[in-house]
């Protein structure tokens, strides 16, 4: 009876402690570690399509734009 008693308070005692410490040690220490993992590969895969993007982009729109701006010497620019 003693042993039954005292052998299930002793289990729930030390399951509730050690879920709550491993639970709570796992979670901080896997959030920390995939938000900074999923920040940095996505804004560097970000940052890097838009700034190429841009830059094409860019590119495309000056030549567009010289070619029906009008150029003072329309010779050499053709």
């Amino acid at each position: 009876m003693f042993f039954t008693r005292d052998f299930t308070r002793n289990f729930t005692r030390n399951l509730t402690r050690n879920f709550t410490r491993n639970f709570t040690r796992n979670f901080t220490r896997n959030f920390t570690r995939n938000l900074t993992r999923n920040f940095t590969r996505n804004f560097t895969s970000n940052f890097t399509s838009n700034f190429t993007s841009n830059i094409l982009h860019q590119k495309l729109h000056q030549q567009h734009s010289h070619q029906n701006r009008a150029c003072p010497h329309q010779q050499q620019c053709r």
